[in-house]
């Protein structure tokens, strides 16, 4: 067999194991074929993949970089490349490679939101809300876009509208119990307590082992003037076979 069909022969392999998601054994078959065909966009293409969905980000990074110096329009692996960077927390980068798939496709409202996202982990919360923006300009009913934009906002303390953010995302998604939490948070920080309490009700019936939603509760609790059940939840948040309270609740608990 001659180099050509080797490398096809290690690729199909890997292809076989990256859909029966067994990815170390993919990335091995895959990595074969690329000694044999080093310059084949599928290869590299499906090497990224196989490396990316363990979590194997600097690696995958390095695959999909490959991939765009053959085809640097290649709009999925701009895509695998800006999750990268992003997961190695080099957020300029990120941010660069998504300019760079809007300049390319301007329509991808992925794009726009996960650049949105990245601004917000930057703090750099107005340039995030343009961005998440345009991406509901593009697809008004992008859940996660209003999600992102709403957070954007409750880092702003522009509670109201962070809230109306929350709460389209709930009119398509009416089950994301992120953004029933972060409604409930932002109805606590409105004083709207019998609504606060209702969504931390709501939420606590699905994820009853949620210390965040328990002692955010107990806060609301203690609003509403009933002391007994702030006692109540504070404890539950404590205990030990729920999740450590996060530092930034239990300084809310003071304010």
């Amino acid at each position: 067999m001659d180099r050509a069909g080797r490398a096809k022969e290690q690729f199909l392999k890997g292809l076989a194991h990256l859909e029966k998601r067994e990815f170390k054994k993919a990335e091995r078959f895959l990595s074969r074929s690329l000694t044999l065909a080093p310059k084949s966009p599928s290869v590299l293409n499906n090497l990224a993949i196989s490396q990316l969905e363990p979590k194997k980000f600097y690696d995958a990074g390095i695959s999909a970089r490959r991939l765009l110096e053959f085809d640097p329009r290649n709009i999925d692996a701009c895509f695998m490349l800006a999750t990268c960077e992003k997961e190695l927390k080099n957020y300029d980068k990120a941010v660069e490679i998504y300019d760079t798939i809007v300049a390319i496709d301007p329509s991808l409202a992925k794009a726009h939101c996960n650049r949105g996202h990245i601004l917000n982990l930057m703090e750099r919360y107005h340039e995030a809300i343009a961005s998440l923006d345009r991406a509901i300009t593009i697809e008004p009913l992008f859940a996660e876009a209003h999600f992102n934009r709403g957070n954007s906002l409750r880092e702003l303390d522009r509670y109201e509208d962070a809230l109306a953010s929350y709460e389209k995302v709930l009119t398509i998604k009416p089950d994301d119990l992120e953004a029933i939490f972060f409604r409930a948070n932002m109805l606590l920080d409105l004083r709207r307590v019998d609504d606060a309490l209702a969504s931390y009700n709501r939420l606590l019936a699905e994820m009853p082992n949620n210390a965040d939603a328990h002692l955010n509760r107990g806060i609301t609790a203690l609003l509403a003037g009933d002391f007994v059940e702030l006692e109540q939840m504070f404890e539950i948040a404590l205990a030990d076979r729920f999740a450590p309270v996060d530092c930034t609740i239990q300084q809310r608990l003071g304010e």
